[in-house]
């Protein structure tokens, strides 16, 4: 397997657990909870929030054995594919044109940052815990 196709694989398997756990919670917190779900808030803000977690616990393990500007780029590129697997989910579910481009531009960043951000701040965390260690004993 060549390096390229290892990290695209690398990308699509970060993107895709973090947006298959967000769609298994709140599946299951649509199943679990009684009334219309689509004015509920709450099982999305949880699956966000977890989908976060996932990135944070994610990130900072991987802070441990990559450098910081390899942990960068792969974060932000497993945030960009798994903003474009949701715009593409939208679009298979049947969403109108119009929410879908909306999803473009607003959802596809906000995910993106959303997945980056925790993952890039506690592998950096990660990163100079480990490092601080070999250089101080």
């Amino acid at each position: 397997m060549t390096t390229r196709t290892r990290i695209l694989l690398d990308l699509v398997v970060r993107g895709g657990v973090l947006l298959a756990g967000h769609w298994a919670f709140t599946t299951l917190w649509d199943a679990s909870t009684p009334g219309p779900h689509e004015t509920d808030i709450g099982g999305g803000l949880l699956g966000l929030g977890l989908v976060v977690l996932a990135a944070l616990v994610w990130g900072g393990l991987d802070g441990r054995r990559r450098d910081l500007a390899r942990l960068t780029v792969t974060w932000v590129g497993a945030g960009l594919v798994t903003a474009a697997f949701a715009v593409v989910g939208l679009a298979v579910q049947g969403g109108e044109r119009d929410e879908v481009l909306i999803a473009m531009a607003a959802l596809a960043p906000f995910l993106t940052v959303l997945v980056a951000a925790p993952a890039v701040i506690a592998g950096s965390l990660s990163w100079g815990f480990a490092h601080r260690r070999h250089a101080h004993g």
